[in-house]
């Protein structure tokens, strides 16, 4: 590998990392999301409430 390439090798090493960064948000909010909707704690909470958005930050936090 010469000098030339290391640009394009350390660009592609970015971006693997910012594509599996975002996936796992996606998939941590996903879940918490889901379990919000499922748990009988919060059985009154309005989706997309100000409420709702502190639960899911909360979880995703936690876990």
């Amino acid at each position: 590998m010469g000098l030339e390439n290391v640009p394009t090798f350390i660009g592609k090493i970015i971006l693997v990392i910012l594509l599996m960064r975002s996936f796992f948000y996606v998939v941590s909010f996903s879940c918490c999301a889901a379990f919000l909707f499922t748990y009988p704690d919060v059985a009154g909470l309005q989706p997309f409430s100000p409420e709702y958005w502190s639960r899911v930050d909360t979880c995703r936090v936690r876990y």
